[in-house]
């Protein structure tokens, strides 16, 4: 989030009040010297995104404009801004990437019709910034400049010879890798639910912080937030792996924790979940991949890699003989790790659990004559192989429940 700088006045009346002619298919640019803020060699404002808007309208902007990269149409983080724009441009200042641009001549000129000063820029460069440039340029096209008054964004710009051009360029493409990028752990702060769970375990004592960097309660031993929602999604009483098997993967998580209000994200965590629920899931989710870790070193090879590549299903399978219904209740709870007779009997179950789904899988799967080698990665973590070893066990009754 951009913050508003120190007010202040530009001071531009050391600039030259200049004619200068600038170079044909030059791109030059006009700001108020009121939206300014001087800053050694250079100037920072909000500028309205009408007065930016012409910058990159063009076929051949990245040229005009020396951008190092076209413009990413189809990127998700454009259409996002673009939306943004359209539905709420009054944050758009708030957004994006910051604008740094230079150029080639600046002059300052008294303007007769409303008695202002105006910083003009001619030969305009743009250091960093072009993606918002052309989402601007395309919304005042389709949206009109009376639209684009309705924002502003925070621009940087700069003069000086080639060289302060190239120092520049080069910092702000070395800029990108000083920066940590927001990833989708990180939308876990806007979840009203999570910081409410967060907000009871303080105040009993137990810390539970979900930010990424942090493994951290929410019990005495501490939980990755990957297993958190890994384990409500295994201990979910949807009749079917699907929740489960969403999650599985970093990648699947990562989509379910970019979407708040998703199907997904809203089944395991929601206005119904508890902190007591959240760590019998945890601790639940935890105890069976300690003993689906030691259960695989003996099945390491063949079939028995489905316990590798798709150890949630195990998880999903082992738990469905408890009241999952009953997971976010304060009251009486048959849970996997109430005591340690409890905690012995959970992990057999797992163990069980955890062969009868490689032999339901050799059975779906089984080996073809002649086949001396086989790979199981990226078959056994299907759903459909999922959804298709849980009908197996149901037929036959070994499914837990």
């Amino acid at each position: 989030m951009n913050d508003l700088p120190p007010t202040g006045v530009a001071t531009v009346y050391d600039l030259p009040c200049s004619t200068w002619a600038a170079p044909e298919g030059a791109v030059h640019l006009s700001v108020r010297a009121t939206d300014l803020h001087r800053r050694d060699d250079g100037w920072y404002g909000w500028v309205p995104l009408s007065a930016l808007a012409h910058l990159a309208d063009g076929p051949a902007a990245e040229s005009a404009l020396s951008s190092k990269r076209l413009y990413l149409q189809d990127s998700p983080e454009n259409l996002r801004l673009a939306e943004m724009l359209r539905d709420r441009p009054e944050d758009f200042g708030g957004a994006g990437e910051p604008i740094v641009l230079w150029a080639d001549h600046l002059a300052a000129r008294h303007r007769r019709s409303d008695d202002r000063l105006i910083l003009q820029l001619h030969g305009v460069h743009c250091v960093n910034g072009y993606q918002t440039l052309v989402t601007i340029a395309r919304a005042g096209r389709t949206l009109g400049l009376a639209h684009l008054d309705r924002a502003q964004v925070l621009v940087t710009l700069y003069g000086g010879g080639p060289e302060k051009l190239a120092r520049l360029q080069r910092l702000s493409h070395e800029s990108a890798s000083y920066a940590n990028p927001v990833q989708a752990q990180d939308n876990l702060g806007r979840c009203p639910h999570l910081t409410r769970i967060a907000g009871k375990y303080r105040a009993e004592g137990i810390t539970f912080d979900f930010r990424r960097g942090v493994v951290d309660g929410p019990h005495v031993r501490a939980q990755d937030i990957s297993a958190v929602y890994r384990g409500l999604a295994c201990l979910h009483p949807a009749p079917e792996p699907l929740f489960a098997h969403d999650v599985s993967t970093e990648e699947g998580l990562n989509t379910v924790w970019s979407d708040l209000d998703g199907s997904t994200y809203r089944a395991l965590l929601n206005e119904e979940s508890t902190e007591i629920g959240v760590q019998r899931a945890a601790e639940a989710y935890t105890i069976a991949r300690d003993t689906i870790d030691k259960v695989s070193r003996r099945m390491a090879n063949g079939h028995g890699l489905l316990l590798r590549y798709a150890p949630d299903l195990v998880v999903w399978t082992a738990v469905r003989g408890m009241p999952l219904e009953r997971l976010h209740s304060d009251g009486p709870y048959v849970f996997a790790g109430t005591s340690d007779e409890q905690h012995r009997e959970f992990s057999a179950r797992v163990g069980e659990t955890a062969a009868s789904l490689v032999a339901a899988y050799e059975e779906l799967r089984p080996q073809r004559p002649g086949e001396s080698r086989r790979t199981y990665k990226g078959e056994a973590d299907r759903r459909d192989v999922w959804l298709a070893l849980v009908e197996r066990l149901r037929r036959t009754g070994a499914l837990w429940g």
